[in-house]
């Protein structure tokens, strides 16, 4: 929110809000800290716009607190570009094809360019691609490879990456490396491309060389106050090198050894048995090096969520040997305001009994105290959460809860009348979700006529708040209106008629 100016009617755009290519659940605590920001500004005129890939948003959504800011819960336009006409389809490819590709190409590829451009998987990167003389230069011209090159993005590029040459290897590797901020250019030493060059014999020269042949194909230049740097042409090559370097013991070496720190404790796994979606696994061999390396990375959200999410006991106990901070954290860290990632943390050492018994009682007693007291259901269904307690812990906690807030639900309205919030609307709202929560997981049945009467109160409680705040003027969120463009009506397979011209 640091662009954000009171008093301007600006508009915001958040590219990538809860991360590039996979969820990144360091961004939580801060999202979640700007919320109330994020409306207010809003309220004074400004428009924001979140841009995130859908499995993305969805693993993002629950972390969020969605009542301090509704457009996140109300407010919202899916771009489904698997969902493009086949005219536009077409019309995209057609224009990349002829613009970029030699006659002689174009009139080779003529002949697939409608099965592609008809085949729904299709998205505006495989017209892009098409375009591109590297990408098509040693593809073997049959319906197979084109299906595959439009069904399976990331398994093609895998394979165009694995037919590069080794100095055009080096320069992605170099890259992907440094994807974070980019390499600069003009490329200089450093102890990345000297193991880079180590490791797959080239010269200094051979990668700067490389790296500018690739450029706007599987490489960019991307101009930066700060100087030149070069970075990958789309997301997908991170994807598809993380692939190769997974199966290949020395260049999971020179990731453990040359990347940086923050982007290991993003990607990296260090468990045997790994989730289809894991980007790189590290293998026990090269667990000291690691270790060794993470001994200066700070004890932030993203070390905490490696830890605890994808790390196995062996790998943690390691760590803990040489981190005598994280047990002193451990001790201190409250079980209510811990972010995502440092309940993942604590609930990986309670699990496999390395978090000291003091600390762990501490950490139930506050869960419970705090879900009693404030009406929060969480722990209820969070079993990441219920890792931190013994059986007999989590059952007298959850007896507690159900004789507090559900035995008698005539009681609970008036009860809720001691909590107060600059949000009250939203509170209340929160209030009737965890009592949800809480009959879901007791069982009681959803037609429960003392539930339906309470339910019934509190939202009409809930409608008379949202009356008492809504803005003088009457306005209210909403979705812009979505719909397609009208790019013509000639037909698919007419339109590449003079494609190869």
């Amino acid at each position: 929110m640091s662009l954000w100016h009171p008093g301007e009617r600006q508009f915001l755009w958040v590219d990538d809000a809860f991360g590039p290519n996979q969820f990144d659940v360091t961004r939580m605590s801060r999202w979640n800290a700007e919320l109330g920001a994020l409306r207010a500004a809003v309220e004074g005129g400004a428009r924001i716009v979140f841009t995130s890939r859908n499995y993305i948003w969805e693993a993002a959504r629950p972390h969020l607190k969605t009542s301090a800011f509704p457009p996140l819960r109300e407010s919202q336009v899916v771009v489904n570009v698997h969902a493009l006409s086949e005219d536009e389809r077409a019309q995209m490819l057609y224009n990349h094809v002829r613009r970029a590709q030699p006659q002689k190409i174009r009139k080779r590829l003529k002949a697939f360019l409608p099965a592609v451009a008809s085949n729904k998987a299709f998205i505006p990167e495989t017209a892009r691609r098409l375009g591109d003389p590297l990408f098509t230069a040693k593809i073997a011209f049959t319906a197979e490879h084109f299906t595959r090159l439009v069904e399976r993005p990331v398994e093609f590029l895998t394979e165009v990456l694995e037919q590069l040459d080794d100095a055009s290897r080096a320069a992605i590797a170099l890259i992907f490396l440094n994807s974070q901020t980019g390499v600069p250019s003009p490329i200089q030493a450093s102890p990345a491309l000297e193991m880079v060059m180590r490791l797959m014999g080239v010269q200094h020269a051979d990668v700067a060389r490389a790296m500018q042949h690739l450029n706007d194909s599987l490489t960019r230049l991307d101009s930066r106050e700060d100087g030149n740097r070069w970075v990958f042409r789309h997301p997908t090559v991170t994807d598809a090198f993380a692939s190769i370097v997974a199966t290949s013991p020395e260049l999971v070496e020179l990731y453990v050894h040359g990347a940086k720190l923050d982007r290991l404790v993003r990607e990296a796994v260090c468990r045997p048995q790994s989730a289809a979606t894991d980007r790189l696994r590290i293998p026990p061999q090269l667990y000291a090096p690691l270790v060794a390396r993470l001994k200066s990375c700070p004890l932030d959200e993203g070390l905490e969520s490696f830890l605890g999410g994808r790390c196995e006991k062996a790998f943690l106990e390691m760590v803990l040997e040489t981190r005598p901070d994280i047990f002193e954290w451990a001790s201190k860290v409250s079980a209510i305001g811990a972010s995502v990632s440092g309940t993942l943390l604590l609930a990986a050492m309670a699990s496999w009994e390395l978090l000291p018994e003091e600390s762990r009682l501490r950490l139930v007693k506050d869960i419970s105290d705090h879900s009693i007291q404030w009406l929060d259901a969480k722990p209820l269904k969070d079993e990441i959460l219920q890792q931190i307690f013994k059986k007999a812990e989590f059952a007298d906690y959850a007896e507690r809860f159900r004789k507090e807030w559900l035995s008698d639900p005539a009681s609970v309205f008036s009860d809720l009348g001691r909590f107060s919030s600059d949000d009250e609307a939203g509170m209340y709202t929160d209030f009737r979700e965890n009592l949800r929560i809480a009959q879901r997981y007791f069982e009681i049945d959803d037609d429960d006529e003392a539930f339906a009467e309470l339910y019934a109160e509190l939202d009409a409680h809930i409608r008379e708040l949202e009356a008492r705040a809504s803005s003088p003027d009457g306005s209210a969120w909403s979705s812009p209106p979505s719909g397609g463009s009208d790019t013509g009506s000639v037909a698919a397979d007419t339109i590449f008629y003079d494609v190869d011209d």
